[in-house]
């Protein structure tokens, strides 16, 4: 699932909202939600998810950020789990991005995972990125290339 414009779910303080403002040729605007850009956008919204789904994180669903992933052993189960997280999301108020949220699924790709109920796995299009990457030339390059390589660590035997 991915909750739509998730920032915005987020309600700014009233101490906070002036300094939101901005000026455009139809007048001052105040932001009421947390815009897009500031420095502390993602701790407030991953702290407002977590405050959402408390309960049911790690033993239901798979969070981060704007993206949540439901699992469980069988369907009859996950449609239990699937109202569950969807329930604290109407409670909250959040709003799904419906072309991106996939439905009784045995496998889901996940922050650049495959996720399967035998295991996690690379994503394929991940590993074509790196195998297309450009021969590093210099320590730069080199430092860039062990990064990108470093993410697929735990899937290299040795």
């Amino acid at each position: 699932m991915d909750i739509a414009s998730g920032y915005w779910n987020v309600p700014m303080h009233e101490n906070s909202v002036a300094k939101t403002a901005f000026t455009c040729t139809y007048g001052l605007y105040e932001w009421l939600v947390m815009p897009f850009g500031l420095c502390n956008a993602v701790p407030a919204f991953e702290r407002l998810t977590e405050t959402v789904l408390v309960d049911l994180k790690w033993r239901v669903c798979l969070v981060y950020l704007d993206d949540c992933v439901v699992f469980s052993d069988d369907f009859p189960s996950h449609l239990v789990r699937v109202r569950q997280v969807l329930t604290r999301f109407r409670e909250a108020g959040f709003k799904l991005k419906m072309k991106k949220c996939h439905w009784g699924r045995n496998q889901v790709a996940f922050l650049g995972h495959i996720v399967t109920p035998s295991g996690i796995l690379p994503n394929p299009e991940k590993v074509k990125a790196v195998m297309n990457v450009l021969r590093p030339s210099d320590v730069r390059g080199i430092r860039s290339f062990l990064g990108l390589t470093s993410y697929f660590r735990r899937y290299i035997p040795g």
